[in-house]
Order: C-alpha cells, then structure tokens, then sequence
C-alpha cells in the first residue's frame, strides 16, 4: 500500500540532509537497481508520478518490502529540495533513512 504524506518542517529537513549527503537515488532505473541489492530504506514519490510507474514502483516495493510514501505536494520537491525532474526518491538505508522511516512510521 501507497501511504500520502504531507511532510512537515521536521520530515521536509532530514529529507534535504539525506540529499545533501548523497544518501539518496533518484529515477525508476536507480530504485529498481536499489531495491534488488536491498539498499533502499523507503521510497518516496511525487504525486504528480504516471500511473504506470507508481504500479511498477508498489510491486517492486511491496516484493522487497520497501515501504513507499507518496507526498500530496508535487512543490516540496521543488522549493524545498530543488528537484524538478525526478518524481522518484529513494533513501538508502543508514541511520538517515532509519530517522526518516520512524517519523513516517509515527505519523501514520
């Protein structure tokens, strides 16, 4: 199951650290590599993701037991984190993505 999320200052702020750490990969190909080698810690994606890719992400999640999260706001991605053009962002797993994880977690 696809859980929405509406990420708060707290989510929004360790989410632009896993960027800007390079704990992250971002684009369909990148989180499918991930998943099979099991290095992934959650998977988020933009609302405004295609139909087709949302199921290929969920089955390949859901086979890997990856949670996915998809957020409400396509501008987070733009004005908080600076991504355009990628409506796919997996965390790598560590201890950014387990702080990530509980927070989703919780709120949900």
């Amino acid at each position: 199951m696809i859980q929405n999320i509406t990420p708060d200052q707290k989510l929004t702020s360790l989410i632009g650290f896993a960027l800007k750490s390079g704990k992250f990969v971002t684009g369909f190909e990148a989180i499918r590599n991930e998943l099979i080698k099991h290095r992934l810690s959650l998977i988020l994606i933009n609302k405004e993701i295609s139909e087709n890719t949302q199921k290929k992400v969920f089955h390949l999640s859901r086979k890997n037991n990856v949670p996915v999260f998809k957020t409400t706001s396509g501008t987070i991605w733009k004005e908080s984190w600076g991504i355009e053009n990628k409506k796919i962002l997996g965390v790598l797993k560590g201890e950014i993505g387990s702080n990530i994880l509980k927070i989703l977690k919780q709120e949900h």
